[in-house]
């Protein structure tokens, strides 16, 4: 182990201790907020903190003794006990958010001793931890952190119900407040112009792209498309399944997290002959298989394989900025604004009730907002 003092502030230091590396090859960290006046006094907390983390480390999980069973050790028992309702992709971000960020803020912690403002200070810290993706600036954001605080609340809340502390120190917390996505949506002409523009890509960026803004599906589900899920004589597709893709484990598929995720979409005659012209395509270059998209090989592709290229082929061809994702809200949106019956259109996009599609996805379209505006103007005969 190593370590080292950061000052923060008047009268505030960091301890940091290090502990070797996760699976994924990242540096384990352990940190506390001390508030002493002087360096001195805060290496021999240092000194005390050190003893803390290799007595962690060193004890087993506590059967027995609950008042010493530390939050690190409890949330292992958690993730194991928990392991057969969570999906890969879930069970993964848990480990990683407690590996990376909560375990070495408050791992060491015994669970009886920990709260809410251990909590507090966690979330203060993340929100000044910039984010380590590549190509990404700026702090972790709000939507991140309550996703940590959901995570720590479950597993205290089942500490609770296990009879292992008296109260949840997480159900006294206010994480911070997470607004609500201004996700961008195309007009009927932006989509005219990113397809043209796809006209000098390559097939297969062709292929998807058609597929996104005509079913408004979601790209893990586009990626996870296989040749039986069209029908050529209905010009339909079925959606049941959606790829993903995990360091160590590459891509598989899961079905969808509802019964409505499943659905049978009709497709547009353009969109078939597109089809048509990728399975021809993949006959020619010998990687026809059992799923759409796939390596040559024969391995399925992956969503990151997109979504790295989409934003570079819209500052490419000077279209108006939009993540992938933004294809779904614009599908959803356009056929609102087209006036389709709600729920015809929350049926395509899987959702469970009409009120997702209205809330989260529909946006105000300024031509149709005009439209109602005219048609007032004739109700009221021009006055």
């Amino acid at each position: 182990m190593a370590g080292y003092i950061q000052k923060r502030g008047n009268g505030t230091y960091r301890l940091i201790i290090t502990f070797g590396k996760d699976d994924t090859g990242n540096l384990i960290r352990y940190s506390k907020t001390v508030h002493v006046q002087t360096k001195k006094e805060a290496d021999k907390l240092m000194a005390l903190f050190f003893a803390e983390i290799e007595s962690a480390k060193k004890q087993p999980v506590p059967v027995n003794e609950p008042d010493k069973l530390t939050f690190e050790q409890f949330a292992k028992q958690f993730i194991e006990y928990c392991n057969g309702r969570l999906t890969p992709k879930t069970r993964y971000r848990y480990e990683e958010f407690l590996t990376s960020r909560i375990n070495p803020a408050i791992g060491h912690i015994p669970l009886s001793d920990l709260t809410p403002v251990h909590l507090r200070d966690l979330y203060c810290k993340l929100q000044k931890e910039p984010i380590k993706t590549k190509g990404k600036e700026g702090f972790i954001s709000n939507q991140t952190i309550l996703h940590h605080h959901r995570l720590i609340h479950t597993i205290l809340q089942t500490a609770f119900m296990w009879d292992l502390i008296i109260s949840n120190p997480a159900a006294k917390v206010k994480p911070p407040k997470v607004a609500k996505p201004d996700i961008p949506v195309y007009t009927a002409d932006d989509v005219a112009l990113m397809l043209a523009a796809v006209e000098k890509e390559i097939l297969i960026k062709k292929v998807i792209l058609w597929l996104a803004i005509t079913t408004g599906a979601r790209l893990g589900e586009i990626m996870g498309l296989k040749w039986s899920d069209f029908s050529i004589e209905k010009s339909t597709v079925f959606i049941q399944r959606t790829a993903q893709y995990l360091p160590g484990q590459g891509t598989f598929t899961k079905e969808p997290k509802t019964k409505s995720g499943k659905r049978l979409l009709a497709l547009p005659e353009s969109v078939m002959s597109i089809l048509e012209q990728w399975r021809c395509h993949c006959i020619e270059k010998d990687v026809y298989g059992e799923f759409l998209f796939l390596h040559p090989d024969g391995r399925m592709m992956y969503s990151l394989q997109m979504t790295g290229w989409f934003p570079k082929f819209i500052r490419r061809h000077g279209l108006r900025p939009m993540p992938f994702h933004g294809l779904r809200h614009t599908h959803i949106t356009l056929a609102i604004a087209a006036g389709f019956p709600l729920k015809n259109i929350s049926t395509r996009a899987g959702h469970s009730n009409i009120g997702i599609t209205c809330d989260t996805y529909a946006v105000p379209v300024t031509s149709v907002d005009r439209e109602i505006a005219d048609s007032f103007e004739k109700f009221l005969g021009g006055t």
